[in-house]
């Protein structure tokens, strides 16, 4: 389901440089503790979601799963973000727990 105030928290953090987008830039994030929250496709391969969440467990970076979240970005083929400022990460995560969903990971 598409919540139109995570769309616009996501579209605020990627207009003030505050997302990444693609495994490689959101890998690189977490590693170097930049990334406040990552957010994954629902569609993410078993793989690549197993590695996401080992990767935001082992540095303390809470994850959230959305439907095509690189579209509120401008970033349409991204399959997952990262948000690298925390008020916007904040408001992301309290939006999405609104909806009834905790996230998976860390709380920070």
């Amino acid at each position: 389901m598409k919540n139109p105030k995570i769309d616009a928290y996501i579209g605020f953090a990627a207009r003030s440089r505050n997302c990444l987008g693609g495994f490689t830039g959101v890998e690189g994030a977490i590693k170097s503790k930049k990334a406040k929250l990552v957010i994954g496709d629902v569609l993410l391969k078993e793989n690549t979601r197993e590695k996401l969440q080992r990767m935001c467990q082992m540095h303390g970076v809470p994850i959230i799963y959305l439907e095509e979240p690189g579209s509120a970005a401008g970033k349409h083929n991204n399959l997952c973000l990262a948000i690298l400022d925390h008020g916007l990460a904040q408001a992301i995560r309290k939006a999405y727990e609104a909806q009834g969903v905790k996230h998976d990971g860390k709380d920070r």
